[in-house]
């Protein structure tokens, strides 16, 4: 399995107080219920979705068949997500919770 943990940001020709959230990429159809199941998770710490992306053509994923999803945990351009981006407490929180979305995959595959 890979996991690529990443902050977002946006361009200059947007608003950054408009756009926040967290948000999860994948490539293959067959990698978005792990994707789901980390999303799912990472909401439980208050910050909004962004989105839940397929197809998404990221290098990293691309040369892989592993199972693999690319996680934004929040935008860094926007001010409120930037001051939870700097907590390590909340960090700490994004990181548990996308280890127990990662749990929750691997006991869905059991079923």
């Amino acid at each position: 399995m890979l996991l690529s943990i990443h902050s977002n940001s946006i361009g200059l020709t947007t608003n950054p107080e408009n756009t926040r959230g967290t948000a999860t990429f994948y490539k293959h159809i067959c990698y978005r219920p792990l994707s789901l199941a980390i999303v799912k998770q990472v909401l439980k710490t208050g910050i909004p979705l962004f989105g839940n992306v397929g197809s998404f053509n990221f290098s990293l994923n691309a040369p892989t068949e592993l199972p693999n999803v690319l996680v934004e945990m929040a935008f860094v351009s926007n001010p409120l997500d930037e001051m939870n981006l700097t907590d390590p407490e909340f960090r700490h929180k994004i990181a548990e919770r996308i280890v127990d979305g990662v749990e929750d995959f691997l006991d869905s595959c059991d079923d």
